[in-house]
């Protein structure tokens, strides 16, 4: 039977029952019980360079806008040539890359 995206299906859920939360009075969560959870989060040394990595690429130019504006240009005018010995060089050396 299938549950909708947004969770709001007819199928009962599934998994381990959790006891409600309730704020304390020093800001921490205490379950029904009187335990308190504090929930930390560490992240690896890995895992802070993958996230610069990611800011990084985010802001990085996506497009060369003038190495378009200049290929535009050379077929504009006649002047642009396709290698097709270098296009099926390259095609062959990534099929290989991908075990092919």
């Amino acid at each position: 039977m299938p549950n909708s995206v947004n969770g709001l299906g007819t199928a009962p859920p599934q998994g381990p029952s959790r006891q409600a939360a309730t704020p304390a009075s020093d800001g921490q969560a205490k379950t029904a019980t009187g335990a308190s959870t504090a929930d930390t989060l560490q992240l690896t040394d890995s895992a802070r360079q993958l996230q610069q990595l990611v800011e990084l690429a985010a802001a990085a130019e996506t497009v060369d806008n003038a190495r378009v504006a200049a290929t535009r240009q050379a077929i504009a005018d006649g002047q642009y040539t396709v290698d097709t010995r270098q296009i099926a060089d390259n095609l062959l050396q990534f099929d290989e890359q991908l075990g092919g």
